[in-house]
């Protein structure tokens, strides 16, 4: 299976952002990556002329094709492998893998499956409930 076919089955996920701005950047990383999906979780201000504009020309079809949810188990629903990423660790938070570490669990599991990327708020990031919905966990070792 080619990187291009395997990308498709990958989707970034963004649990209750809150500036359109950054719905934007994530959809212009995503199509940067060759990610193939957009999907936001009760957006706090879901304005798609802010979206587009961090998007960019070749992002704004994430932008146009997202799909909206109003709460993150639903969202996740139909995906076969979920990574939570996080800066924190600590109680009630379950082993964490580096992204050089996660990296190639989640290339093997493309192959067949599809796989959500989970990005909590700006300001908070992912809850303790929504870190039990995933399999993995992944955080910048550096931070």
């Amino acid at each position: 299976m080619s990187v291009d076919s395997l990308l498709k089955n990958f989707s970034i996920v963004l649990s209750h952002p809150k500036i359109p701005e950054n719905i934007g950047a994530a959809a212009r990383a995503a199509c940067n990556m060759g990610i193939g999906g957009l999907i936001v979780v009760a957006p706090e201000d879901p304005d798609p002329e802010r979206m587009l504009k961090m998007a960019t020309h070749t992002a704004a079809q994430l932008i146009r094709g997202m799909a909206v949810y109003p709460d993150l188990k639903e969202a996740l629903a139909n995906f076969s492998y979920i990574v939570g990423t996080s800066a924190r660790t600590g109680r009630g938070r379950r082993s964490v893998l580096s992204p050089r570490e996660v990296a190639p669990l989640l290339v093997q599991k493309a192959e067949q499956n599809k796989i959500a990327l989970v990005f909590g708020t700006e300001d908070k990031g992912l809850s303790n409930a929504e870190i039990s919905l995933c399999q993995s966990v992944s955080k910048n070792p550096h931070r």
